[in-house]
């Protein structure tokens, strides 16, 4: 992830010190690159939270001590704030949080409370860059056409190695004939970001060619963090004319070589439950699952091109997997109550030793650890829970009241499986509406996690998830009960 910081500022004591960072959010984002429209309202959303946290974090105004800088990560400008106060209020009024997600200002929003290291937010706009996006002057009948077009020859042979910076324009060229403008990871519409995630190691690909050079297929590796243990895979296309092929199966093979060669213990994938072709990626009816999450797609990717009619009528769910390339160390877990049971069949079913532990009582003196990730456009939101502390509960209310005050209408939650008191932070959960996802083996700080979905009042029609697995679907049943039970 490339970032370039063009200003940092020092700021202190009361005042409006909000309106000075507005003017220099302003400035710096036009200078990076940011257009004239949207750089006002970044200004304003900047001076909202600023002044948010030097009027509300602080007990004495001559303790005030904030440092905002403004950057460019990727194709994106950020204004990052950070204080040693209080965490952000998440109030019923002058929520500073809610009002810069509601205006519509910013693109992204996220907080994070680090206890004794402080606080961070950041405010994300994305630039507009519709040269560089492959949807802007991509014919909309290459699509059509390579969806009815008759499957290539079988005797044309494929050349399948690692994906290097130079294809990045044929992968987004896969990109557009496979999925025309519904593929969810924009980055793939987008050489440029392609070119970033593959320099900076977060992302790590295989890709099928023709003798031609064309790229007809394309897998992936994403890494969650730079030691991570495990990867999610995925990212997997095949042109509609080279289907029937083997062009995943040749290109997933040297995916889970290089995942053996690296010593990840595994990988976790997410696959649509729309259709059952990614499904069937990984496996059939015997494939065991870790999780289902619904609500996790919007029923279409936003774009100025796109016809809305054709779209889903409803938010799509994926089903969570997780594929085990070597033996696990035993782990010690605390489950919530309420999950134990089926965390027990997950951990069987992967194999994957994980002893129950004895839980601890929520430390009434203690504060908890939270980071929120809000993306307006997915219409979704995600809630680590890092520490749990005594304060649990009205910090996840207030922020859950934030996030879906904000119009945004999923949220999902990340308690450590490690932590002794997750049992505890679960059923305040529970009491908040959030009912079991899944879990993610080794996702964070080398434990697991457990996810937990607040859907709301989300419409949800179980025929239109279409499940391959058995398990799967006696997951999808237990996740519907609880659901209501929580509701």
């Amino acid at each position: 992830m490339a970032e370039r910081t063009i200003a940092a500022l020092r700021l202190t004591g009361a005042g409006r010190v909000g309106a000075i960072a507005r003017a220099a959010a302003v400035a710096g984002a036009l200078e990076l690159g940011l257009d004239a429209a949207s750089a006002p309202g970044l200004g304003d959303a900047a001076e909202v939270v600023v002044q948010s946290i030097a009027e509300h974090a602080f007990d004495d105004p001559e303790e005030v001590e904030l440092e905002v800088q403004l950057l460019r990560r990727d194709d994106a400008v950020v204004v990052r704030v950070d204080d040693r106060g209080l965490p952000l209020a998440f109030r019923d009024e002058g929520d500073a949080f809610a009002q810069v997600l509601a205006a519509g200002a910013v693109d992204e929003a996220h907080h994070e409370s680090r206890g004794a290291e402080g606080n961070r937010t950041e405010l994300v706009r994305h630039c507009a860059a519709t040269h560089l996006d492959i949807r802007t002057n991509a014919d909309p009948d290459e699509h059509t056409e390579t969806l009815g077009a008759p499957p290539a020859d079988a005797s044309i042979e494929l050349t399948i190695r690692a994906m290097d910076p130079d294809d990045a324009d044929g992968v987004a060229r896969l990109t557009w004939r496979t999925y025309g403008y519904t593929y969810q990871h924009q980055e793939f519409y987008r050489p440029d970001l392609l070119r970033q995630v593959l320099s900076d190691g977060t992302m790590r690909s295989w890709i099928a060619a023709t003798p031609g050079g064309e790229v007809v297929g394309h897998t992936s590796l994403v890494f969650d963090q730079p030691d991570a243990l495990v990867a999610e895979g995925g990212r997997a296309m095949v042109d509609p004319r080279f289907r029937g092929h083997h062009v995943m199966k040749d290109i997933a093979r040297l995916r889970a070589q290089h995942a053996d060669d690296g010593g990840l213990f595994g990988f976790y994938a997410d696959a649509v439950t729309a259709h059952t072709r990614s499904q069937m990626l990984y496996g059939g009816a015997d494939q065991p699952v870790t999780g289902l999450l619904l609500g996790y797609l919007p029923p279409t990717v936003t774009f100025r091109r796109i016809d809305a009619a054709s779209a889903p009528a409803r938010r799509q769910a994926v089903v969570m997997s997780y594929h085990p390339r070597r033996p696990h160390d035993a782990l010690t877990v605390f489950p919530p109550e309420a999950s134990r049971e089926v965390l027990r069949r997950i951990y069987q079913a992967h194999d994957l030793p994980r002893p129950f532990g004895d839980s601890d009582d929520l430390a009434a003196v203690t504060t908890s650890t939270l980071e929120s990730r809000v993306w307006r456009d997915l219409g979704a939101a995600l809630l680590i829970v890092h520490e749990p502390g005594g304060d649990l509960h009205d910090a996840v209310r207030s922020r859950l009241r934030s996030i879906r005050g904000a119009g945004v209408e999923v949220v999902y939650a990340d308690l450590p499986l490690a932590h002794p008191v997750t049992p505890a932070a679960g059923a305040v959960l529970n009491r908040l509406g959030f009912s079991f996802g899944g879990v993610i083996p080794l996702l964070r700080d080398h434990g697991d996690v457990l996810r937990l979905q607040h859907v709301g009042e989300l419409d949800v029609d179980p025929s239109e998830i279409e499940l391959v697995s058995t398990m799967a679907k006696e997951l999808l049943a237990f996740i519907l009960d609880r659901r209501d039970a929580v509701s």
